[in-house]
């Protein structure tokens, strides 16, 4: 039987002719290979609120990447003993 994708692949590869475009080659292409353009992303629900401006869905969203890469319970004890111990010490800028 095969998997919906090459079924597909192999329709489309029998419906192509002399006057098939190009655009409608790849297009099928890229849809069977479902490398689809991503969706845009129109809105991000933060809380009780809606974020709707381009800039404040980038940076709500690098604050949720930022805050869940740098959480503690991602470092080794090991580390976390070091990065103490390196806070601790003063700089000397001179």
């Amino acid at each position: 039987m095969g998997t919906p994708n090459f079924q597909s692949w192999q329709n489309f590869v029998s419906s192509i002719n002399s006057k098939t475009s190009i655009k409608r080659v790849w297009k099928v292409i890229n849809k069977i290979s479902e490398k689809l353009s991503p969706a845009e992303v129109k809105h991000r629900h933060v809380g009780d609120k809606d974020i709707v401006m381009v800039t404040d869905i980038a940076d709500t969203l690098a604050e949720s990447f930022y805050s869940e890469i740098s959480a503690r319970k991602h470092y080794s004890t090991k580390f976390q003993s070091h990065q103490a111990h390196a806070e601790r010490q003063t700089l000397k800028f001179n």
